[in-house]
């Protein structure tokens, strides 16, 4: 797996093993959630202006902590590990 080199305070979302992941540089430490949208499905995408993950297909947003900013979605992206 090859992790982007993000600066504290930005967000990507990569594939790795067939598997899409939010990861957000949280003050040097990087931290994963799955990138699938906990409303439908949706891969969500870094948003690098709002500092946030948003779910193209219907308009859900997660903040960098990956909980839920604005709906429709109502739980947070699952956690996940960078192996």
């Amino acid at each position: 797996m090859s992790l982007p080199d993000l600066k504290p305070g930005e967000g990507a979302v990569i594939e790795t093993g067939g598997k899409k992941l939010a990861v957000y540089n949280d003050k040097g430490k990087l931290r994963a959630a799955s990138a699938k949208c906990t409303h439908k499905g949706c891969a969500v995408v870094w948003n690098k202006a709002d500092g946030t993950f948003d779910c193209p297909c219907h308009g859900s947003k997660f903040g960098s902590d990956f909980s839920v900013k604005h709906g429709p979605a109502v739980k947070p992206l699952e956690p996940a590990d960078l192996e």
